[in-house]
C-alpha cells in the first residue's frame, strides 16, 4: 500500500507539542489501549533528517507495554491512536520526548523529534476472573466515560455478539473470530436479575459507560461440557463476545439511606441471596451477599449500642452466607477469608469456626482446622457436624502418621539390609583357585 507524504498534521495535544501524520492507513476501527503489548518498527530522526536509531536497521521489532512510562511520553500518546498496520510519522517536541537534557550523544537538549511508527499487533487482553484463571479475558476496544462501573443491581442498556471460537483459535489471539450464536441491540438488563450469565455480568461489571470491548470466556466460565443446544453452543466452547455498555443507571447507594434503611437494604439483600442459594446459584448469591454487606460496612454510619450491634451480626451472617456459598463451590481459601472477616466481628462464632476448620481440613492444614473444630465444639458440645469433622482431621492424620510410619520402617529396613552386606566376611579362595608356586 502506497504511503502519503502529503497528509494533514493531526493534534495530539492541547499544547501542539505532539502531531501525527498518517501515512498509510490502518485496519479496523480498534486501537490499543494502556498496557497492551505493542510490537513496532520505527525509525527516529532529528528535524534534519539525521538518523538517531533505528529499529529497521537492526531487524528487529520493538515491543513494549504502552502508557507504562517505559518510553517516550510521546510514544505513549501518539501509538495509542493508531491502528493495526497503520503508518504514522509522530512529531514529538521535547516536553513529548527527551526534555531540556536530551539523550547525549546522539539527541541535543530541547529536540524536536520525528518517529516514522509502524503498528504491526498488539496484545490487550487482560485477566477480569476472580480466581485469575484466565478463564475471562478482557481486551478494550474503545474507552468508556468516568470512572463508575455497574454493580448488582445496575440498570444497564447493552449491544452485545457472541460468537463460538473455532476449536483451534489461540486463546491468546483477541482478533479470532467465529459463528454468531447470539446478538442483542439496546438490550435493557439488571445486573444480578439473570437476564445474562454471572459470567456476562462480570464483564459488565468491568466496563464503563460508553464502552466497547471483546471478552474471551473459557468453558468453565461460558456453557461447559455440556453446550446449550437452543443456543448452538456445542460442548466445551470457547466464546467471544463483543460488548457496548450504551449507558448505566447505577442502583440505590448506602450513603442514599439512615441507619435503619441501610440495615433493611441488607436484610433485603440477605434475603435474596437465600432463594438464589436454595436455588444452588451460588454465584449470584454471593452477588447479593456482597451486595448486602455494601451497606453496612461503615461502622461510623450506625450509633453505639442496638443499632450497632444489629449491624454487625447482619454483616457477619452474610460473610458467613458467602463462605457457605464458597464451601458449595470448594473454594476453601475463600471460606477462610470470609470467615476470618466473621470472627473479626465476633470470636465465638459456632459456624464460622465450623466452616474455617472444614477449610483448613480440606487443605491439610491439620493444627488449625483441630484449633477451630475444638473451640467449635466448646461452644455446642453436642454438634454432630463438628464431631464428624474433627474425627475426620483425626483420621487424616492417624493415616499420614501410618503411611510415615511404613515409609520409615521400610527405610530402616533397606538400611540395615545394606550395613549387613558391607560388614559381611569375604570368604577366602577355595584351594582349586589358588596359584601354585612349583
Amino acid at each position: 500500500m502506497a504511503t502519503d507524504s502529503s497528509a494533514p498534521e493531526i493534534q495530539l495535544s492541547g499544547d501542539s507539542g505532539l502531531k501525527k501524520q498518517i501515512l498509510r492507513e490502518g485496519q479496523g476501527e480498534r486501537r490499543p489501549t494502556t498496557g497492551s503489548e505493542v510490537v513496532v518498527h520505527y525509525v527516529g530522526r532529528l528535524l534534519d533528517g539525521t538518523v538517531f536509531d533505528s529499529s529497521r536497521d537492526r531487524n528487529d521489532y520493538f515491543t513494549f507495554n504502552l502508557g507504562t512510562g517505559s518510553v517516550i511520553k510521546g510514544w505513549d500518546e501518539g501509538i495509542k491512536t493508531m491502528r493495526k498496520g497503520e503508518l504514522a510519522l509522530l512529531t514529538c517536541g521535547p516536553d513529548y520526548a527527551y526534555g531540556k537534557r536530551g539523550s547525549p550523544p546522539k539527541i541535543p537538549p530541547n529536540a524536536t523529534l520525528q518517529f516514522e511508527v509502524e503498528l504491526f499487533s498488539w496484545s490487550s487482553l487482560k485477566d477480569i476472573s476472580e480466581r485469575k484463571d484466565k478463564g475471562i479475558m478482557k481486551a478494550e476496544v474503545k474507552q468508556g466515560e468516568g470512572y463508575q462501573t455497574p454493580k448488582d443491581e445496575a440498570r444497564c442498556v447493552i449491544n452485545l455478539v457472541g460468537k463460538v471460537l473455532p476449536a483451534d483459535a489461540s486463546e491468546e489471539d483477541e482478533e479470532a473470530d467465529g459463528e454468531v450464536f447470539e446478538r442483542r441491540e439496546n438490550y435493557e438488563v439488571v445486573i444480578g436479575e439473570g437476564q445474562l450469565t454471572r459470567s456476562l455480568e462480570k464483564c459488565l461489571e468491568n466496563m464503563r459507560q460508553g464502552e466497547h470491548a471483546t471478552f474471551i470466556l473459557a468453558p468453565r466460565y461460558a456453557y461447559g461440557a455440556a453446550g446449550d443446544a437452543s443456543l448452538k453452543v456445542p460442548p466445551n466452547a470457547r466464546l467471544r463476545y463483543d460488548v457496548e455498555l450504551v449507558s448505566m443507571v447505577s442502583p440505590q447507594e448506602p450513603w442514599d439511606l439512615d441507619a435503619n434503611g441501610k440495615i433493611h437494604a441488607a436484610e433485603k439483600r440477605k434475603n435474596e441471596g437465600n432463594e438464589l442459594f436454595k436455588q444452588g446459584k451460588h454465584d449470584r448469591a454471593i452477588a447479593k451477599y456482597r451486595r448486602g454487606t455494601s451497606f453496612i460496612d461503615a461502622d461510623h454510619s450506625f450509633q453505639q449500642g442496638d443499632e450497632l450491634t444489629r449491624a454487625h451480626a447482619l454483616k457477619a451472617t452474610l460473610y458467613l452466607n458467602i463462605a457457605a456459598c464458597e464451601v458449595s463451590r470448594k473454594s476453601w481459601d475463600d471460606v477462610i477469608e470470609n470467615c476470618n472477616q466473621a470472627l473479626k466481628l465476633g470470636a465465638n462464632n459456632f459456624k464460622a469456626l465450623l466452616r474455617r476448620g472444614k477449610a483448613y481440613n480440606e487443605r491439610n492444614e491439620w493444627d488449625l482446622a483441630k484449633q477451630d473444630l475444638k473451640q467449635a465444639l466448646e461452644l455446642d458440645p453436642a454438634s454432630a457436624d463438628a464431631k464428624r469433622e474433627l474425627a475426620a482431621v483425626n483420621k487424616k492424620i492417624a493415616d499420614h502418621d501410618k503411611k510415615d510410619r511404613q515409609a520409615y520402617s521400610g527405610m530402616f529396613e533397606r538400611m540395615s539390609k545394606m550395613e549387613q552386606k558391607e560388614t559381611k566376611p569375604t570368604p577366602a579362595p577355595s584351594a582349586a583357585g589358588e596359584s601354585s608356586d612349583k
